[in-house]
């Protein structure tokens, strides 16, 4: 018998898009490894008759998705009970001339809860964490894609908890985390390419660079969730382009020197505000350079502060030591580079428009683990050597790369014309140090060896790459992925980011 499909290319999308996904999020941590599948539900919804479907109904993708399928064959139950019994529901426009769009449209929004709310309880006992597209009708099947994160790995990252998150209109979104922002803005892609499958034409593949993904994630996280949060009593009243707001501010020098500043985001009402000085009128946030003029009386004790759409004066937070509700603090802290913060912690980094976000510095643990996975048979000796190495580049707090590699003697000959060699040293670990001084790498074998100074390391252009990281980390990306298995990089940057690439949990 044959298998029963939703469309007839949905492997081929499957396998595209977890590439894509795996691509994606990989800019952010190689850690987080989402999963994607597809649920499809025939309908049988009937002039307004809903009945409870069988499992030869309902097609998930890949079948490995442990979803308890039991549980969905009442869903359009589940969902009809939900469009009867919500308040006011014949307020919703339905009585006018779009009514059978807007009555399909909130019946649409139904369906999505009740499978959210079915997929919880599949899920509740597993370590994984969800997120469901909304339906997009397929040849008859209510498809929804969803993505799967390993709940211990998604829950590493900053994000803003649960109990601040209560505004005056439910029905505004607020997104938790810049990866929860980013996960949304890649379902919408998804969906998108469910709409042209819908209207017959052929799609395999996301088409949007992974770049402007990352910045569109960036633009919804803050202009979503800053103003809805903050402006509890106003919140119809918000400034939707914060974030081109803060990437040109921080483009702007006053008289010669850069930005290095602080503005704060807040209700000007909040109690948590010690006013210095009130303007006696508002300035308005498009107001650039007087905003950039101001901003030089900030520092980290003293902000300016905004409801998002006026600049309304001075002031410092009461007491930095207790949660302060619904304060959010952008830190300007050089050209084009600002960081969103929130109850002490960076939700999200952004350099030259493109958002990412800091991964904890690299410990030993995630070294040791790297270094085996590509050289074997290592030598504890040897391995905490390096690892002193390491320990004391970062100390020196000089942006360089350690680069290891099991054809050291071959690379530093090869490279000759673009380095400084040297006689095959075990390097002192102090004096290690110093080599982080110069520009290039440091090239040592995987016994400890040094054979190179200074190198200028070579490579193809990489789709590891991240163009908000500089000719450093890019550089190393590049020619780790036209090396690998054979080495391994360890990249400092000038702003205190470490990386180790290829990074093995």
């Amino acid at each position: 018998m044959e298998e029963k499909v939703i469309w007839k290319y949905q492997e081929l999308l499957h396998n595209n898009i977890s590439n894509y996904t795996r691509r994606l999020f990989g800019r952010i941590s190689n850690n987080l490894k989402p999963e994607i599948f597809f649920i499809g539900i025939q309908s049988n919804i009937n002039d307004s008759i809903y009945t409870k479907i069988d499992n030869s109904s309902i097609i998930t993708f890949p079948k490995q998705t442990y979803i308890n399928t039991n549980l969905i064959r009442n869903i359009f139950i589940l969902a009809n009970k939900l469009f009867t019994t919500t308040p006011n529901v014949q307020d919703k426009k339905i009585t006018q001339e779009p009514y059978k769009i807007n009555l399909k449209n909130y019946m649409e929004k139904c369906i999505h809860k009740s499978l959210k709310e079915i997929l919880y309880k599949s899920f509740q006992n597993s370590n994984q964490t969800l997120f469901l597209s909304y339906p997009v009708k397929i040849n008859n099947y209510f498809t929804f894609a969803i993505i799967k994160f390993n709940t211990e790995e998604y829950l590493k990252y900053n994000s803003i908890s649960k109990n601040n998150m209560t505004i005056s209109n439910s029905s505004k979104i607020i997104y938790k985390s810049y990866i929860e922002a980013l996960t949304e803005v890649l379902l919408e892609e998804i969906m998108e390419i469910f709409y042209k499958i819908q209207s017959d034409i052929y799609f395999d593949n996301i088409k949007t660079d992974i770049n402007q993904l990352l910045r569109n994630a960036g633009e919804l996280f803050i202009n979503t969730t800053v103003p809805n949060i903050i402006n509890k009593y106003n919140i119809d009243d918000k400034n939707e382009k914060l974030f081109e707001f803060c990437n040109y501010i921080s483009s702007l020098n006053y008289e010669g020197k850069k930005n290095t500043s602080n503005l704060i985001f807040s209700n000007p009402d909040n109690s948590n505000l010690n006013k210095i000085i009130k303007f006696s009128k508002p300035i308005s946030m498009t107001d650039y350079r007087n905003v950039r003029k101001l901003l030089e009386i900030s520092n980290e004790d003293f902000y300016m502060y905004s409801d998002t759409n006026y600049i309304y004066g001075i002031a410092t937070i009461k007491n930095k030591d207790m949660h302060n509700e619904n304060i959010f603090i952008v830190n300007f802290y050089d050209t084009y580079k600002w960081e969103l913060i929130y109850e002490k912690k960076t939700l999200m980094n952004v350099e030259y428009s493109f958002p990412f976000i800091k991964e904890k510095n690299l410990n030993k643990t995630m070294f040791v683990n790297s270094y085996n996975s590509i050289f074997k048979n290592s030598n504890p000796k040897i391995l905490n050597l390096i690892w002193n190495y390491i320990e004391n580049l970062i100390e020196e707090k000089k942006g360089t790369i350690l680069l290891i590699s099991n054809k050291a003697s071959q690379e530093a000959c090869r490279l000759s014309k673009q380095a400084t060699l040297v006689n095959p040293t075990i390097l002192n670990p102090d004096f290690i140090k110093k080599l982080s001084h110069i520009d290039g790498a440091i090239l040592i074998d995987e016994n400890s060896f040094c054979y190179a100074i200074g190198v200028i390391l070579d490579g193809i252009a990489s789709e590891n790459g991240n163009p908000s990281r500089g000719s450093r980390y890019n550089s190393a990306i590049k020619y780790i992925d036209m090396h690998y298995p054979e080495a391994l990089a360890i990249i400092i940057s000038d702003d205190g980011m470490i990386d180790i690439y290829p990074k093995i949990n």
